[in-house]
């Protein structure tokens, strides 16, 4: 069981070493506001001009916005980070592990030059799963999804997020219009450290530790083709029995 739980917190270091320049972005942007604002203070201060108490206060508004942000990014790696994938019954919010996973590595899509498409069931009950577990789950797929659409050229990169109830299972689907798998790899692609990456492009572990986590709560997952070329990967796992 240690070695397995090992496994899964290696695999969510490795997948945030990946995303670090994501994480540089989603930092980087309030910094630049906090610097603009204050750097507009005290150039006003040197050129002597009158402080405007309106003008002061709608900039500390915003610095507060910003350090917000920031802090909530910081709050969303750290509990990405952390060790619960083995806990059970913690009623997970799919939507919200989708949100926190694209507030950490939403603005590295975009500099890929890919659209990130959302379509999320806002009266989803929760899962029967913990937050984190969810969060690795659907880290490891988008991350999967982004570097699919890295390796073809393509005009229009797409990465669509679905959320929908499915009888007692919730479902997310994760697609891209990549390149698609293989049929004789269709396989192979959940077993540990298989993988068609260079080396230092990713462990192997990735879909293995979906699946294995999948499993843990009682849910499935699947791959297949799409018919806009690329891959979709559909994660079923139950609802709990909150409402």
């Amino acid at each position: 069981v240690m070695g397995e739980l090992g496994a899964y917190h290696s695999d969510r270091l490795a997948a945030l070493g990946i995303l670090a320049a994501g994480i540089a972005h989603e930092l980087n942007q309030p910094l630049n506001t906090i610097r603009v604002v204050t750097d507009g203070f005290l150039f006003g201060r040197t050129e002597g001009w009158p402080l405007d108490p309106e003008e002061l206060y709608e900039g500390l508004e915003m610095i507060s916005r910003q350090v917000a942000r920031m802090d909530q990014v910081i709050r969303n790696i750290r509990d990405f980070a952390r060790e619960e994938c083995d806990k059970k019954g913690e009623g997970a919010q799919v939507n919200e592990a989708i949100e926190n996973v694209f507030s950490i590595i939403g603005r590295q899509i975009e500099a890929h030059g890919i659209r990130v498409e959302r379509n999320l069931d806002p009266d989803l009950p929760p899962l029967d799963a913990p937050l984190g577990a969810i969060e690795q789950v659907v880290m490891n797929l988008i991350v999967n999804a982004r570097q699919a659409l890295d390796a073809v050229s393509c005009d229009h990169k797409v990465l669509s997020v679905s959320t929908s109830r499915q009888g007692r299972d919730i479902m997310i689907e994760v697609c891209d219009n990549g390149g698609g798998i293989p049929s004789e790899l269709m396989e192979k692609i959940f077993d540990p450290f298989f993988t068609t990456k260079a080396a230092g492009n990713g462990t192997g572990l990735g879909l293995s530790i979906c699946r294995s986590i999948v499993n843990k709560f009682n849910g499935r997952i699947e791959a297949s083709n799409n018919d806009k070329g690329g891959a979709t990967f559909t994660v079923l796992v139950p609802a709990g029995e909150r409402p």
